[in-house]
């Protein structure tokens, strides 16, 4: 459910980016916090569910964390 929701407002932002009237920078601002998103989903939440085990010491990072920082980041640009 949190992926579909998701999706579903990457989309409903980028279709308001591009009909915008400032479009120019509408469409960097949503490039910016696409790439905070899917750089805390590519380098943190999927090594940490998916590559390393629990003990492996990536895990010392506590990388769900800094996914959920990106994720906020992202949403808020």
């Amino acid at each position: 459910m949190y992926a579909s929701f998701v999706t579903y407002v990457t989309l409903r932002s980028l279709y308001l980016s591009y009909t915008a009237p400032n479009k120019a920078q509408m469409v960097k601002l949503y490039w910016i916090s696409f790439g905070l998103y899917l750089g805390g989903l590519f380098f943190m939440w999927i090594p940490e569910h998916i590559i390393f085990p629990c003990d492996h010491p990536f895990q010392f990072i506590q990388p769900h964390s800094w996914f959920h920082t990106a994720a906020m980041k992202g949403s808020y640009v």
